[in-house]
């Protein structure tokens, strides 16, 4: 029945299901739409990305904020049957690049 939706409205429907009490909002336009200073403002980011472009760019944009932002980057993605899942620690772990 979420055949069609887009993935971030499903994914935080499904937390917020699991979690009462847990503030999450999908945000379902081009990531570079939102701007650097919206995203530095929050503690978790979960991206699933369909495209390079868009993760490379969310990528530079946590991980050169000045401070580093203090926040968990979980990046997930999938191509065919495959699947990854990362988390990126601004600072502390390594990135995308």
């Amino acid at each position: 029945h979420d055949v069609g939706r887009p993935k971030a409205a499903v994914a935080a429907e499904r937390l917020r299901s699991r979690h009462p009490g847990l503030v999450c909002r999908a945000h379902v336009c081009r990531v570079e739409l939102l701007g650097a200073s919206f995203l530095v403002r929050f503690s978790l980011v979960f991206a699933a990305l369909d495209n390079v472009k868009g993760r490379l760019w969310l990528n530079e944009i946590l991980c050169t904020a000045a401070p580093p932002a203090s926040l968990l980057l979980v990046e997930a993605g999938t191509e065919g049957l495959m699947g990854h899942v990362r988390a990126v620690l601004p600072g502390r772990t390594a990135c995308l690049y």
